[in-house]
């Protein structure tokens, strides 16, 4: 928590940077007359403020930009803004309905501050300038297909579909072996995930069709090939 004169200066630095959009010299804040101190004492709470990250500058005499921290300070010390009752209402309604996925509480907040202020608005989410592992899930889709999702810390959420290959390799290997299949088959069926023979009884023409591509001849003849690998366990 800053103290009253660093957090003037420091909302005085946002309101004259978001005006202006070039770096605020601490000349232009001493021209201010709410503050009533030496310009050596506002060129003091500056370095300050820089030290505690709420502003940067690119070298000791020049002006000053907000940070991130120093935007989301002068943000949530704002004491002029409200909304009404029913908008209030509004708001958090349409948050719950989303609180639990991080896009679209993001687009709805840039929907809702765009209406708000009646201009652009961007919404990005905080930043941490490192990734902390917080749990992981491996979850199985197919024999040779999974996805691990990957939380970390800070509401960040990581998916990637992976592949085993090596398994894959092994069944179009062993479907392109069986009489009636054939290799080009084999990596359709694969790819649509069946992988065995098993895989295959347990479907039927029209999902071979559907799935693996395949047109009427060549479903049937794919499936009466798995039949004749298993005779009796065909679909009834």
């Amino acid at each position: 928590m800053l103290a009253p004169r660093a957090e003037t200066i420091l909302n005085l630095i946002v309101s004259k940077y978001i005006d202006q959009a070039v770096p605020v010299p601490s000349q232009s804040i001493a021209r201010e007359p709410m503050l009533g101190v030496s310009p050596a004492t506002i060129r003091n709470e500056m370095a300050r403020l820089e030290n505690e990250g709420y502003i940067v500058r690119a070298h000791h005499s020049a002006g000053s930009v907000p940070s991130d921290k120093g935007y989301r300070y002068h943000v949530e010390s704002l004491k002029d803004v409200s909304l009404s009752e029913s908008e209030q209402r509004l708001f958090s309604h349409l948050f719950h309905q989303v609180e639990r996925d991080m896009e679209k509480w993001l687009s709805l907040t840039a929907t809702l501050l765009a209406q708000q202020a009646k201009n652009m608005a961007i919404v990005t989410s905080p930043r941490s300038s490192g990734c902390r592992f917080k749990h992981m899930e491996l979850l199985s889709l197919q024999d040779a297909l999974a996805l691990i999702v990957l939380v970390l810390h800070g509401t960040r959420v990581k998916e990637q579909l992976i592949t085993f290959e090596e398994k894959v390799a092994m069944a179009v290997e062993k479907l392109a072996a069986v009489p009636g299949i054939g290799p080009e088959n084999a990596d359709l069926l694969v790819k649509a995930g069946f992988l065995t023979v098993e895989g295959i009884l347990a479907a039927d023409i029209a999902d071979l069709k559907e799935t693996a591509g395949f047109d009427e001849t060549t479903a049937h003849a794919v499936y009466e090939a798995a039949v004749a690998m298993h005779p009796g366990e065909e679909q009834t």
